[in-house]
């Protein structure tokens, strides 16, 4: 049968628990709040155990035990104190001297106290009870009943009064805490009314508390972004549901429309088992999202340039797996985005040659050495290969080495240009070695030359030596135009360059070439009727010609054909690409030279403006056509173009930069110049180009004084230094050049015309002349009618 206990307890908490335990161990349980309660229930329904505190309102324990031993249905019932507040030896004696049969303190651990009750249950009570007072007349009772009593509320009092002051010091603490909290905290109603919201909110939107409390909800809608608000009326909803919301990034708008941040948590707070409000707290993490949005814009910052640099940029573990890399490295080998994502290794870009030296690097790199770059060859995806260096780095975690970053510069250019270096300096050298014999060999021409012209001057027309004459001069304008073109290749020879007609230099070249070319190659001409002229020295405009047409008949020999010849005129636009030649925009001759004949071999088109390469046969070629060609037309700011294809022919295009075409430069271009009467002193140390000079001089009017020394020159100069109209002198002879000779003879007279001659030297040019007062630099060797054009020319300007 299940045993029945009644249990009295002024705290409903202190019953909830006992009942509970009771409960737990199959004995029904019957609640009293007080004394008065139990009485009436115990009347009506008698259990079969009582357990009741002590203190309580309307009848205490104390009084209740009196009662209830009192009454003859009651009194046989075991009687059970359990009280924290009466624990002197007295109260417990007073408590047996009234019938109870057990007094219990508490808290009690639940298998004691369980045990205690089975046992007075079972009535198997062990504890001796206090023998009974003889209390007499009803007053004794009520005597030491109200001095424990009184006792009792005494000290409750004092507890309280203690209770009530750290109610208040607590009270205080958490105001101060409420009032200086840097969070802020907020409480709304089950009704959704704002209870309250602490004064941070003032520091950290500039609103004050009293805009908020006693409002509802809807008020947040003036400091909440319109997508926060609605996040937060759905998370109201959810605690009042009975769930916990976690914390929650909202987006706040301060009085000043600033933007805040806010980490908001909330919770329900509960009463009696039911939600009475809500209590929200929201930390303020501006500063925080401003760091990670500056994090991230730093982020995209390097990101960007991280794709903007030209050059390929990797990083890769110390698995050799690259774990990044910019659009360069996509662009230079090929898209390798998806071979990321699935694992790519630094070797597969490298030539399998490479992948041990770079292993190595890696090692020396990882143990701290420094290695400024390393060479290697690199692979692209589609097989091809190229030259690049590899410059790399270690990467550093919290002092660890996690992985390696590189930069990888393609030096292909670098490659081309060192070969374009190594091809200068080879004409270089060849040039330094024409120069060094120009200057004797162009003194012998200009003495050949010179008598020959002299010579056929004086000879009759009918003379049998006449044409012997002849051949000897053009053998020696032969030779003269070879060394011209050697200087011309190696650049050490500053051309005289005037205004000239291109149309007529052409025609007359083919002139002249069409009498050594055989009957099965058929020249054609399309050469523009416009004026179209150049900047340039004839001659180099002739041996363009010449070179380029001998050439193409040399390609045509075997089967013939038909050589063309084009000039017309081409401008090259400033919105035009890049022309491929890196010519500027402007106007240009544009000389065109088409053959049918064998054509080139694209194994040799890189070599063809090598000096002395030719694929002609021994004796047939010296290998400077197109170098020539090439020096010349570089040198005038123009460019070379050779298209070819065996066994389809070859096109030779020369772009020449064009000048303004007037009448009167035309005019001047044909003009002859005469001779003169000037007295004019001649320098060389060749006896022979003396004697030719004053020859020459003397033919054309003029009073000629010569000298082989130029200390003899000044000396002369000086005696009669307002006689002379003129001085020409050679630029090398022993004891005192040239230019220094007339240094010495414009401080004399500063006003004197100078010209300076010179079969080569590579320490003047024309501009230097000019520079020091001279008025003309020619070269030598010269025919009659260039010795008195230059002449005249001076003498006319001053």
């Amino acid at each position: 049968m299940i045993k029945k206990v009644l249990i009295v307890d002024d705290e409903s908490a202190n019953r909830y628990m006992l009942e509970s335990l009771l409960k737990g161990y199959d004995l029904e349980v019957i609640s009293a709040e007080n004394g008065k309660d139990a009485l009436d229930k115990a009347r009506l329904n008698p259990p079969d155990l009582i357990v009741a505190d002590i203190l309580m309102p309307v009848m205490d324990g104390y009084a209740l035990c009196r009662q209830w031993k009192s009454d003859d249905s009651l009194k046989q019932i075991p009687f059970v104190f359990y009280t924290a507040t009466y624990t002197e030896p007295k109260d417990e004696a007073f408590a047996l001297s009234l019938g109870a049969e057990r007094f219990i303190l508490k808290p009690q651990e639940p298998e004691i106290l369980m045990n205690i009750l089975k046992e007075v249950l079972e009535g198997r009570d062990t504890v001796k009870q206090a023998a009974a007072m003889p209390l007499g007349e009803e007053m004794e009772f009520f005597r030491q009943h109200n001095e424990i009593l009184f006792k009792k509320l005494e000290k409750k009092m004092l507890d309280l009064e203690i209770a009530n002051q750290e109610l208040k010091t607590l009270e205080e603490r958490y105001r101060l805490s409420f009032e200086n909290v840097t969070d802020v905290i907020c409480t709304i109603d089950s009704d959704l009314n704002l209870l309250s919201m602490s004064p941070s909110v003032e520091k950290i939107l500039g609103y004050k508390p009293q805009d908020f409390i006693g409002r509802p909800v809807s008020h947040l809608k003036n400091i909440l972004t319109p997508e926060s608000f609605e996040q937060a009326i759905a998370n109201i909803s959810l605690i009042l549901k009975g769930d916990i919301m976690p914390a929650t990034i909202y987006r706040f708008v301060a009085k000043d429309e600033t933007i805040k941040y806010g980490e908001v948590s909330g919770s329900p707070v509960m009463r009696d088992g039911k939600i009475i409000g809500i209590v929200f707290v929201a930390r303020d993490i501006t500063k925080r999202k401003q760091a990670e949005e500056a994090l991230r814009e730093s982020e995209q910052k390097y990101r960007e340039m991280f794709d903007f640099l030209p050059i390929p940029v990797y990083e890769m573990d110390l698995e050799a797996n690259v774990t990044s890399a910019n659009r360069a490295i996509h662009e230079t080998f090929g898209n390798i985005e998806e071979d990321l994502k699935k694992g790519f290794k630094v070797w597969q870009i490298l030539s399998p040659e490479n992948i041990d030296k770079s292993k190595k690097n890696i090692q020396r790199l990882l143990k701290g050495e420094q290695i400024r770059g390393t060479e290697y060859t690199l692979k692209r995806l589609d097989g091809s290969v190229f030259p690049a260096v590899a410059i790399s780095s270690v990467i550093y975690r919290n002092g660890k080495p996690v992985g390696l970053r590189g930069a990888i510069v393609d030096i292909t250019e670098r490659y081309q240009t060192e070969a374009l270096l190594r091809k200068a300096q080879k004409m270089e050298a060849i040039g330094t070695l024409a120069g060094g014999i120009a200057h004797d060999f162009n003194n012998i021409l200009g003495a050949i030359l010179g008598y020959t012209d002299m010579a056929l001057a004086n000879t009759k027309v009918e003379d049998l030596n006449r044409n012997y004459l002849e051949q000897v001069f053009k053998a020696g304008e032969r030779a003269r135009d070879l060394v011209k073109q050697i200087l011309t290749f190696s650049r050490q020879q500053e051309q005289e360059r005037k205004p000239v007609l291109v149309a007529p230099i052409i025609k007359e070249g083919l002139k002249l070439l069409r009498p050594s070319l055989p009957s099965t190659i058929q020249i054609t001409q399309d050469i523009s009727k416009a004026p179209i002229m150049i900047l340039a020295d004839p001659t180099q405009v002739h041996q363009i010609i010449i070179n380029l047409c001998t050439n193409a008949a040399h390609a045509m020999r075997e089967k013939g054909g038909v050589l063309n010849i084009q000039l017309t005129q081409e401008r090259i636009d400033p919105s035009d690409t890049p022309h491929h030649l890196g010519l500027e925009a402007r106007d240009y001759a544009k000389l065109t030279v088409t053959d049918v004949g064998h054509g080139i071999a694209a194994s040799v088109m890189d070599r063809i403006f090598d000096p002395f390469f030719t694929t002609k046969g021994p004796g047939e070629g010296t290998g400077l056509g197109l170098s020539v060609v090439y020096g010349i037309a570089r040198h005038m700011g123009g460019a070379i173009d050779i298209s070819s294809e065996l066994g389809k022919g070859t096109t030779a295009t020369v772009y020449l930069p064009m000048i303004e075409t007037r009448a009167s430069t035309v005019e001047q271009i044909q003009k002859l110049i005469p001779g003169g009467s000037e007295r004019i002193l001649y320098v060389d140390d060749e006896p022979a180009l003396v004697e030719l000079g004053c020859i020459m001089l003397t033919s054309l009017g003029y009073d000629v004084i010569a000298r082989t020394s130029s200390i003899e020159a000044l000396k002369t100069f000086l005696v009669r230094p307002h006689e002379f109209d003129l001085v020409i002198t050679d630029t090398t002879m022993p004891n005192m050049t040239g230019i220094d000779l007339a240094k010495e003879l414009l401080k004399i007279r500063p006003d004197l015309p100078v010209i300076l001659c010179s079969g080569f030297s590579e320490m003047v040019s024309e501009e230097k002349a000019k520079s020091l007062g001279i008025n003309q630099f020619i070269m030598k060797p010269m025919t009659k009618r260039e010795m008195a054009m230059a002449v005249r020319e001076v003498l006319d300007k001053t």
